[in-house]
């Protein structure tokens, strides 16, 4: 017996799961070099390309599930996602040293680097949906606004659930899979399958 899961249900049962493991490869990859200080910010992190890597392959099943098959299509959301990987590896990285290590080192003008730390992790979703519209697969101004407000809620979510700093609560990977599933939103299906 074959057991066939709705757009919706195969949305969840693959990202979700994907959010969590990679905020646990990001924590396992802090605790496996070390936790002091912020010495992590230099670090390239391996969790990141691995994360970027299942999100952009369980994108491409998602997609493939919920607008049916066509290989153009799929080929030009491969080479959007793809390019989105290398572009929004490089942004996180530096909205992270903005918002942490930047603001320590210019503390008088630390809450003006915080914004701009806050601003450029608001613009990683957009970045994505401006990459899915190059290739005609806009993903609509809903989902872009719930990406966002997700995107940028989720450190200070997870600093205050921890009830500790934003350093910390990065460091732990708390916002991690909150972050992934932000973007996530971008591809939430629009169609359920007829049930029958």
């Amino acid at each position: 017996m074959t057991v066939r899961l709705s757009h919706r249900a195969l949305w969840l049962a693959l990202f979700v799961p994907a959010a969590f493991a990679s905020g646990l490869g990001w924590r396992a990859e802090i605790e496996l070099h070390g936790w002091a200080g912020l010495a992590w910010l230099g670090w390239f992190h391996w969790a990141v390309p691995a994360g970027l890597a299942a999100f952009i392959a369980i994108a491409l099943v998602v997609f493939h599930n919920d607008r049916g098959p066509g290989r153009a299509r799929l080929t030009a959301l491969a080479v959007a996602l793809l390019a989105f990987g290398a572009v929004g590896h490089i942004w996180t990285r530096q909205a992270l040293f903005a918002l942490f290590s930047r603001a320590l080192i210019f503390a008088p003008h630390g809450r003006a680097l915080v914004a701009f730390g806050l601003l450029s992790l608001a613009l990683t979703p957009l970045i994505l949906a401006g990459m899915l519209a190059a290739v005609r697969l806009w993903p609509g101004w809903r989902r872009v606004l719930v990406a966002n407000v997700l995107y940028v809620a989720a450190v200070p979510l997870a600093s205050g659930a921890l009830d500790t700093s934003a350093v910390e609560a990065v460091k732990r990977g708390w916002p991690v899979p909150l972050l992934f599933l932000a973007l996530a939103v971008l591809f939430w299906p629009r169609a359920v399958p007829a049930t029958r």
